[in-house]
């Protein structure tokens, strides 16, 4: 004998009277109070982040790096500021989840190599007459070019 199952007549969903109707009920209850969170929720999720190479201090980094007519050493090979930072702001569109800041910036985009883990130089010109000085890494020159654009001050509208 089969049994029959039986609706109620003026309910939005046809639920079953027989055993487990009141579940499928309450799931339903569940997902209405989701979908109404979701529309009507204050948070506006189709706003998107800052992009990263947007973000002023960034983009002043890079600016630094290219104007700077330093040689940065990558893998023991040498580039000019505009092939660096080229690669700098490719490096950052691959992190561009995990920067979050100048800093995350530096350590992920232009501080190392990710095949090789080597850190990356720049060696600029000397400005006195004298030997050349001695390369340094590219993260620490670029943390002191950050720590002085932070201090610079600014004018006020």
């Amino acid at each position: 004998m089969q049994k029959t199952l039986r609706y109620e007549v003026f309910s939005v969903y046809p639920k079953p009277l027989a055993r487990g109707g009141k579940k499928l009920h309450r799931h339903l209850g569940r997902l209405h109070l989701a979908l109404f969170l979701l529309v009507f929720s204050p948070l506006d999720l189709t706003a998107q982040p800052t992009p990263v190479l947007e973000r002023p201090a960034i983009q002043h980094l890079l600016q630094v790096v290219e104007r700077s007519g330093c040689d940065f050493i990558r893998n023991g090979k040498i580039h000019d500021g505009a092939e660096a930072a080229a690669h700098m702001r490719k490096k950052a569109r691959y992190f561009a989840r995990s920067i979050h800041s100048p800093e995350d910036f530096i350590r992920l985009a232009a501080s190392r190599s990710l095949l090789s883990g080597t850190p990356y130089f720049v060696q600029c010109p000397a400005r006195t007459p004298g030997p050349a000085p001695q390369p340094q890494p590219t993260a620490d020159w670029l943390k002191q070019k950050l720590s002085l654009w932070r201090h610079k001050p600014r004018p006020k509208f």
